[in-house]
């Protein structure tokens, strides 16, 4: 779309262009084996995700059973919540899910879950759960005491939209029942309990992110589900976990882009599958003309300004190029500013000025004698208008 503003000075262009995209609502999956205690502990997590038709992402449900039997993935996050009894092919499962690129967040509810996140997470994921066998005050329970959150990371990506007084409602929570983290090499805490324990690890494994909370998603062992920022931090730790980056709505002449990114990047957002990288990519500026269909072309500079589409084979995208700014900035320029750039040195050092030689007598002479010729001729030239002058004035009287 074209955006136009009144501008009668022309201080800017008046014109500028971007494209706008819907995002489709992103697919989640959970795993947290309800289906074999008789509980739902997903329940809070569902309403977060799935209440509001703002929400950005859908939930969905799978079992434990359908997991280890191969059955497809509709997505790249997974949350296992505190999920039990999963096995070997579980866990190889989980692991090529990470690697592979996907997002996971670990929900480990307390620390009797400590054998469970050994038999499917041990080894791959730099982190464990420290048996209650190990620990003291584990299992608290309401009204005796319980802990706080403390040490927020404001500046990860998870807290950043929290920074302010938004940070408070995490401050207050009180947990009743938590598991004992503890971090190998690889492995970062972004929040931690008031005695010092992690409350939020987060960690890299291969191409993907993992998460991992110290607590229920439910209200069985904090009351952080009750809170304003429940629903947004569930958000935040999405994005964080499939690498969000908000798409942007135009381009400068000059910029150099990726078409094969930028159609990887739409495929993304609307949730099909990315081109095939053996695939060719066609790219069409805004005069219709065909730029570039070579598949081991990386990157195309944008010459012009207008609507760029980029094609290849079951995928498409356009971006919009505007003019810098710069070149339609008629505003006056700072006088000392020029007078600095005039009397600025070049590269190489102050020009040399040579000083001309003194002339010899006899140039000095020659020159004398010219202009001695110079003014007789003058002179002459003069006498002689004169005495015509007067001739014809004569002969008209």
């Amino acid at each position: 779309m074209a955006v136009r503003v009144e501008d009668p000075a022309l201080i800017a262009d008046n014109r500028y262009l971007l494209r706008l995209s819907v995002r489709g609502k992103r697919p989640v999956l959970v795993i947290d084996g309800g289906e074999r205690s008789g509980r739902r502990p997903s329940l809070y997590l569902e309403a977060a995700v799935n209440a509001s038709t703002l929400s950005p992402y859908r939930l969905s449900r799978m079992s434990i059973r359908q997991f280890e039997a191969g059955e497809q993935v509709p997505s790249e996050l997974l949350v296992w919540n505190g999920a039990r009894g999963g096995g070997e092919r579980a866990r190889r499962r989980l692991e090529e899910f990470v690697t592979d690129g996907g997002g996971l967040v670990i929900v480990a509810e307390d620390s009797d879950y400590a054998a469970d996140f050994d038999r499917l997470f041990a080894g791959w994921i730099p982190a464990k759960v420290i048996p209650a066998s190990e620990t003291e005050g584990a299992r608290l329970r309401p009204g005796e005491k319980y802990r706080f959150l403390t040490d927020l990371e404001m500046d990860h990506p998870v807290f950043v939209p929290f920074k302010g007084t938004a940070a408070g409602a995490f401050l207050t929570a009180k947990f009743y029942r938590y598991a004992r983290l503890a971090t190998l090499n690889g492995a970062g805490v972004i929040a931690r309990l008031d005695n010092g324990d992690p409350a939020l690890v987060h960690a890299a494994v291969g191409q993907g992110r993992v998460l991992i909370f110290c607590s229920s998603a439910d209200d069985s062992g904090n009351d952080l589900p009750l809170r304003t920022v429940y629903v947004p931090l569930w958000h935040q730790m999405f994005r964080f976990l499939e690498r969000f980056r908000e798409h942007r709505t135009s381009y400068l002449v000059g910029d150099a882009v990726s078409p094969r990114k930028l159609l990887a990047q739409e495929a993304a957002a609307s949730g099909a599958a990315a081109p095939d990288s053996g695939q060719a990519v066609v790219v069409i500026d805004p005069a219709q003309r065909r730029l570039q269909s070579d598949a081991a072309s990386d990157s195309i500079f944008l010459t012009r300004a207008g609507f760029y589409e980029i094609r290849a084979e079951g995928a498409n995208t356009r971006i919009a190029v505007n003019v810098p700014p710069a070149e339609s900035d008629l505003s006056h320029a700072d006088s000392e500013e020029l007078v600095a750039g005039w009397n600025q040195a070049p590269p190489d050092g102050p020009a040399a000025v040579e000083e001309s030689e003194p002339l010899t007598p006899e140039e000095q002479d020659k020159h004398r004698n010219l202009w001695r010729f110079l003014v007789l001729a003058a002179t002459v030239f003069l006498v002689g208008e004169g005495f015509l002058s007067n001739r014809l004035t004569v002969k008209q009287g």
